[in-house]
C-alpha cells in the first residue's frame, strides 16, 4: 500500500490520527480475497458480492491479520467498522432448517472475536460501529467497540438532532458518532450544535468555504471541545421526545461530582418565541454561573430557581441557546 503509506504520513504531518473506513464483511466478487477463497464466501440469490463467512475460524484469523497489517504498516488509530449488506438472506440460505440461526450466531460470535482481539493487542486503535448507519447497535458491538453511528442521516440537522435526543437516553454521548454533511451554504448554527450531542463530524468542501465560514466552523468546534468531557456524564432530556419540528428541544448534560454541566435548546419551528426548560440534578442551595461561551454572557442564578422556574429564554425560528454553568462554590 505505498500510495496509501503516503497519504497516512501526509494527515499525520497535519497533525492528525490515520483513520480507515472497513466494510470488510462484504466480499466482492472480484475482490482477492473472493478470487484466492471462494470457500470463505456465502453467496445469496442475484447478488454478485458475497458476505464473507466469518464463522469460519480461518476467516477470522485472515480479517485479524489483515487489521494487523493495517496497524503496523499504516500507523491506523482508528477503524470504522461499516457492514453494507443485508445478512440475512446470506444466512438462511446457507442454514438447514433443523439448525435456524446457527450460522447467524456463530458468525456473529467471529466478528466479536475479531474486535475482541483489536481491543486485547491494539487498546491504541478507536473501533467506530457503523453497519449502514446504526443497524448493529445492541449490547454485543457497544461492548467490543468505543462508538457507534446512530443513523447514515446526517444531511438535515433537525433528524441529527432528534437522533441524539433518543440516544442518549439510554446510551452515553460520548459512545455516539454523528456525522454532518449537510450541503449547505452558509451553514447554519444549528447544523453544528445539532451535533453536539455525539461526536462532531464533518465532511463538506471546506476547500471552497470562505474564510467567515471556516472561521465560524472554527469557533463551533473549540466551543464543542470544551464540553465534550461532559458527554459520558448525566444526561437529562429538557424536554418531552419531540414529535414534530413544532416541538422545542434540548438536552443537559452533567457531572454529578463537580457540578459542571451544560445545557443546549433549540427552537426549532415553533410557535412559542420563548422557553423556560427546567434543570435537573442542581444543589438548590447552590448558586450556579451560566455562560454563553459564544458571547461570553452569564448569569448566575441558583440551583432551586433552575430546578423550579427554569431557564428562561427567547429564540427566533431554528436558534439555539447553549449554555455552560458551573457551582459558584465549593462543595459543601
Amino acid at each position: 500500500w505505498p500510495e496509501l503509506k503516503s497519504f497516512a504520513d501526509y494527515v499525520r504531518s497535519l497533525g492528525m490520527i490515520f483513520g480507515l473506513w472497513t466494510d470488510i464483511e462484504v466480499a466482492c466478487n472480484e475482490s482477492a480475497v473472493a478470487t484466492e477463497h471462494p470457500d470463505w464466501v456465502l453467496y445469496s440469490q442475484g447478488d454478485p458480492d458475497g458476505l464473507l463467512n466469518f464463522a469460519l475460524p480461518q476467516v477470522q484469523e485472515w480479517a485479524i491479520e489483515t487489521y494487523d497489517r493495517l496497524i503496523k504498516e499504516l500507523g491506523v488509530k482508528w477503524f470504522f467498522l461499516d457492514n453494507n449488506i443485508n445478512p440475512r438472506p446470506f444466512w438462511d440460505l446457507h442454514e438447514t432448517a433443523t439448525r435456524r440461526g446457527r450460522l447467524q450466531h456463530d458468525y456473529i460470535r467471529g466478528v466479536w472475536r475479531v474486535w475482541e482481539w483489536l481491543l486485547d493487542n491494539h487498546p491504541e486503535v478507536g473501533l467506530e460501529n457503523c453497519s449502514s448507519g446504526g443497524r448493529r447497535v445492541d449490547l454485543g458491538t457497544l461492548g467490543r467497540t468505543h462508538r457507534s453511528q446512530s443513523s447514515d442521516q446526517f444531511r438535515h440537522p433537525d433528524s441529527i438532532r432528534y437522533q441524539s435526543s433518543g440516544f442518549n437516553t439510554a446510551i452515553p454521548g460520548d459512545r455516539m458518532s454523528t456525522y454532518m454533511c449537510c450541503g449547505l451554504s452558509p451553514y447554519p448554527d444549528v447544523a453544528f450544535q445539532a451535533n453536539f450531542g455525539g461526536m462532531l463530524a464533518m465532511s463538506e468542501d471546506f476547500e471552497n468555504w470562505s474564510d467567515i465560514e471556516l472561521a465560524r466552523a472554527k469557533r463551533h468546534v473549540e466551543v464543542y471541545k470544551s464540553i465534550r468531557h461532559l458527554l459520558g456524564k448525566d444526561f437529562y432530556p429538557l424536554f418531552p421526545q419531540p414529535s414534530s419540528l413544532s416541538d422545542w428541544d434540548g438536552w443537559q448534560y452533567q457531572d454529578p461530582r463537580t457540578g459542571e454541566g451544560f445545557a443546549l435548546v433549540f427552537r426549532a419551528q415553533s410557535q412559542q418565541e420563548t422557553t423556560a426548560p427546567c434543570l435537573h440534578g442542581l444543589d438548590e442551595r447552590q448558586a450556579y454561573v451560566l455562560t454563553n461561551p459564544y458571547t461570553g454572557e452569564q448569569r448566575e442564578l441558583t440551583g432551586e430557581y433552575l430546578m423550579g422556574t427554569g431557564l428562561s429564554m427567547g429564540l427566533a425560528r431554528e436558534g439555539t441557546c447553549l449554555y455552560t454553568f458551573r457551582p459558584k462554590w465549593p462543595s459543601r
